[in-house]
């Protein structure tokens, strides 16, 4: 059994693309933003409408690539830590959609969370991003919690709690209690009651839940992944974590080689948070080569062929060309041309990679998710 280390590796530069991408900006009178506070505070209480931004070059792989620009990834350390300050570590990629629709990862309140009731130094608006980042993460912590969010795939009840952080968590009694649950007929009615209630001429943005998925990871994922959403959602939530200084992760650790080699530890510890590992879907194991003969024996050894891995497969990598598996990761998509995995053991941390379809993928497994 081998678990070749897979350090320095760099994705496949490809071909550039465009998108459209839109930056909310808020016009937030001081007086105006005090009094909706008091009624339903946080997020896009009394803002401005979307404005129509540049168009930017993205390159799959990138991290800038969901978030719209690298000015957001930068937020990744500091969201991920006040996200498990606050107990949602694994919304990390869903914080930074919200910060990309938010600013743009731009100014001194990134979360634009001025009229947030956790705001109680900065009346005259959010002087300190890191301070913004704290409120709006922990905000959108007891929005997950008022919609009653299952998971970072749990699509149905994200919206529902998005458009409680841009409205104001009474959206979220208010939706349930008349539909139960968001739909973007009752966000806008409840946008119009607001206005005609306060008497202002705008109030937060119908569309926010649209705003913010775009720059989401797993928007969709119900419909292209099937049972590997939970997987592909458990991994996304790890990106960042990195080795401690010593070589040791938590991945082996769990595993029992607390300083080893652990890109399959990594998925193998995913799997098991999932429960495929106690349901016999996937192998409680450490080696590249043993978790290949696992999928052989279970009949789900896929060759590499033109198609690509579909969305949860396990990819496997040969380096050096002798046709025996040197690093695994996990499929979140496939363009056909290029696969874009969530890895661990890549640059000694949690990452995205981009690879084109080549030799060096020697070919997938996949599990039978449920």
């Amino acid at each position: 059994m081998r678990t070749v280390k897979r350090r320095d590796a760099e994705p496949e530069a490809v071909s550039a693309r465009s998108a459209a991408w839109f930056r909310r900006r808020r016009s937030v009178g001081r007086s105006l933003a005090q009094a909706a506070a008091a009624v339903f505070a946080c997020g896009a209480v009394l803002l401005s409408s979307m404005a129509a931004g540049a168009v930017r070059t993205l390159l799959p792989g990138n991290p800038a690539e969901r978030t719209g620009s690298a000015a957001v990834e930068r937020w990744r350390p500091t969201v991920h830590a006040a996200a498990a300050k606050y107990r949602i570590a694994s919304y990390t990629d869903l914080l930074l959609a919200v910060m990309a629709a938010e600013s743009g990862g731009e100014g001194t309140d990134p979360m634009q969370a001025s009229a947030c009731p956790y705001n109680t130094e900065y009346p005259d608006g959010i002087a300190d991003p890191a301070y913004s980042i704290d409120c709006g993460v922990h905000y959108l912590a007891d929005s997950l919690q008022a919609a009653g969010v299952q998971s970072p795939s749990d699509l149905e009840r994200i919206r529902l709690a998005l458009q409680g952080y841009n409205y104001g968590n009474g959206y979220i009694a208010w939706a349930i209690a008349r539909d139960g649950g968001y739909t973007l007929e009752n966000a806008e009615l409840f946008s119009r009651e607001q206005k005609r209630k306060q008497g202002v001429s705008v109030y937060g943005n119908p569309g926010y839940c649209a705003a913010v998925l775009q720059y989401y990871p797993l928007a969709g994922l119900a419909d292209t992944a099937g049972g590997a959403a939970a997987m592909l959602s458990c991994a996304a939530g790890e990106l960042g974590t990195a080795e401690a200084a010593d070589g040791t992760t938590r991945y082996g650790e769990w595993y029992g080689i607390p300083d080893g080699d652990w890109c399959v530890m990594f998925l193998s510890w995913c799997a098991d948070a999932c429960g495929l590992v106690q349901a016999g879907r996937f192998p409680r194991t450490a080696g590249c080569e043993s978790l290949q003969e696992w999928f052989c024996a279970h009949g789900q050894w896929h060759p590499r062929d033109p198609a690509g891995p579909p969305p949860g497969a396990i990819c496997f990598f040969d380096w050096d060309g002798d046709q025996s598996p040197d690093h695994v990761g996990l499929t979140e998509r496939c363009t056909g041309s290029t696969v874009q995995t969530i890895e661990g053991n890549s640059s000694d941390c949690v990452c995205r990679r981009t690879y084109t379809l080549d030799g060096r993928i020697l070919g997938w497994g996949c599990p039978a998710y449920p």
